[in-house]
């Protein structure tokens, strides 16, 4: 179980917190004949089995196993043509994903903001249902979203984009230079986020390009800012632990990832009632 650290509770129940949400909280969700949503890698991969160029398959095989995963999906984007489309649809849409008690989990976390880096809409779905549709969805291209950033409605943000618009969605070596360029403005807003809030990364790896930039400059800006925290499963060592702190300014937290990161899920649970506690404690004293 984690140990979740006084001050991330704190920032929760104030809702001075973010939370990021990475592909590894969509697998929570179990579709038609028990599918689940694939992970990059295993996105890519199925996307090789469908490229009729084997050389060029072999190419792209050999840039997942050396996790160059944007230049893998840049090759694979290329080569399938209009399948691309088909494939993206037939695993993030077709399956018709619901929710899982770990999309629950977090929404109840009442988090003022989201931001989510999936395509698929699961966590977006739920989040508009159980709030009667109050929770606001922008998307990084929309160019509107600071406006609501500083409204008083739960929002939550699509920094990759959304099935909905394939088009727009950011998933190869191309799509991030070309969304940094033309929305620069966006992750300039992320940037001052960062800064001004507490995140706490949920599915996410600390590969992801977006989160290296982001955590990676803000460390280098604000060196002595609080930490960001990240949910992690794999086991690591404390020397790494170290790196990522001094390089990221990010507080590893670690559970077991056995059960489909069963215990993640019941970590949020208890993540819950201690922000709940913590927001009644507030209510008492007033000392917001």
């Amino acid at each position: 179980m984690i140990t979740w650290p006084v001050p991330l509770v704190d920032e929760l129940a104030r809702r001075r917190a973010i939370i990021f949400l990475g592909s590894g909280v969509s697998k929570n969700s179990s579709g038609i004949g028990g599918k689940r949503p694939p992970i990059w890698k295993e996105f890519l991969e199925l996307g090789i089995k469908r490229c009729t160029d084997k050389k060029l398959s072999r190419e792209i095989s050999k840039l997942v196993r050396e996790s160059d995963l944007l230049t893998a999906c840049e090759l694979l984007h290329d080569a399938l043509g209009a399948d691309w489309e088909n494939l993206i649809l037939e695993e993030f849409v077709n399956p018709q994903y619901p929710p899982g008690d770990i999309h629950k989990h977090i929404f109840s976390l009442d988090s003022r903001l989201v931001i989510t880096q999936n395509f698929d809409k699961i966590y977006d779905t739920y989040a508009s249902a159980a709030s009667q549709g109050t929770v606001i969805v922008k998307s990084y291209d929309e160019g509107d979203v600071s406006n609501f950033i500083r409204k008083r409605h739960r929002l939550v943000i699509k920094a990759h984009g959304s099935i909905d618009a394939p088009l727009q969605m950011v998933f190869t070596k191309g799509d991030y230079a070309r969304a940094r360029h033309r929305y620069a403005a966006f992750y300039s807003l992320l940037d001052g986020l960062m800064l001004t809030h507490t995140c706490i990364f949920l599915g996410c790896g600390i590969s992801d390009p977006d989160i290296q930039v982001l955590l990676e400059r803000n460390v280098q800006l604000h060196p002595t800012s609080n930490p960001h925290y990240i949910a992690m499963g794999s086991r690591y060592s404390a020397d790494f632990k170290r790196a990522v702190k001094k390089t990221m300014n990010l507080e590893v937290l670690q559970y077991n990832p056995k059960d489909n990161h069963s215990e993640l899920e019941s970590s949020l649970a208890t993540l819950g009632d201690l922000v709940e506690q913590k927001r009644q404690d507030l209510a008492i004293t007033r000392d917001w």
